[in-house]
């Protein structure tokens, strides 16, 4: 991840998410310049000037570099990287483009109409990726099970924020896919069954034409958003259950969950929908 970070050669671009800070009016000395650029001016103010009235910083306990062959190294403070990584575990990230809605506009959208409970902070990462910062589980949950959501004219789906997030690295946590009910009754073919069955496996996203007329067919076919982590289970299997008409009795049956795509799981990173030769985790190991 360090090496891919220095290394990184994508161009800048942002999907139009690049904002210019307001330094202000230009100086009479700047403009008897010329216009001298702002930060040449500041780059040539003087030392006390500079600090001002700031106080200094603590850095006496703080740990001391080491120098390892031609690499200095710095082991940070464990408890405080900590305290800061916890202020994001409400947190979901997106890429989105700023062409067709501006930064302002999604955080007028969310506080109208997302209804949370508590403020969320949205910080642009660059190149069109965002982090919506939430203060409870509640509010990210609620926003989470609301993916994809219509935000303009974009759909915006959601994923969950992992530490060490990078923008120049390709994210993938979730893959959609296509899952089939094989010979699912036709009884059980009633849409809102249909996605609650699909629930098991992962995040319904919509019916199957054809299943979503009634045609007859061997199977049913819902399209799924399925986490890829390395923590996610592969269902191969769904314990369906309702009610005998009339009564209390449980009846309950088996339904088989058949998958479309490739849905191994990599031998090298352990998250599903690729094998080891096509893990990106594992060619940035061995070009270390």
């Amino acid at each position: 991840m360090a090496e891919n970070r220095r290394n990184g050669k994508e161009s800048n671009d942002d999907g139009g998410a690049h904002e210019d800070l307001d330094r202000g009016p230009a100086s009479q000395a700047a403009m008897a310049m010329g216009g001298v650029n702002s930060d040449a001016l500041r780059s040539n103010s003087s030392y006390a000037k500079a600090v001002g009235n700031a106080s200094w910083p603590t850095i006496d306990s703080l740990p001391e570099p080491i120098q390892a062959g031609e690499i200095r190294r710095i082991i940070i403070p464990q408890q405080d990287y900590e305290s800061k990584r916890q202020s994001f575990r409400y947190s979901l990230i997106r890429r989105v483009n700023f062409k067709a809605i501006s930064l302002d506009a999604l955080r007028k959208e969310a506080a109208d109409k997302w209804n949370l409970n508590q403020r969320v902070t949205i910080h642009p990462l660059g190149k069109g990726f965002v982090i919506f910062q939430f203060q409870c589980e509640g509010d990210k949950a609620a926003v989470r099970r609301r993916s994809p959501m219509k935000i303009g004219s974009q759909l915006i789906r959601f994923q969950h924020w992992k530490s060490d997030f990078n923008i120049h690295v390709k994210q993938t946590w979730s893959k959609l896919i296509w899952i089939r009910f094989p010979d699912l009754p036709l009884e059980y073919w009633h849409e809102n069954v249909l996605l609650s069955i699909a629930k098991a496996v992962g995040r319904p996203v919509a019916l199957d034409h054809h299943t979503k007329q009634g045609l007859m067919g061997h199977y049913a076919r819902v399209l799924v958003e399925m986490d890829t982590t390395e923590t996610a289970s592969l269902i191969e299997e769904v314990q369906v259950e309702r009610l005998e008409p009339g009564t209390t009795r449980v009846f309950g049956f088996r339904q088989q969950v058949q998958y479309e795509d490739d849905i191994s799981r990599c031998g090298f990173c352990k998250r599903l929908g690729h094998k080891v030769g096509e893990c990106r985790s594992k060619r940035l190991e061995d070009e270390k």
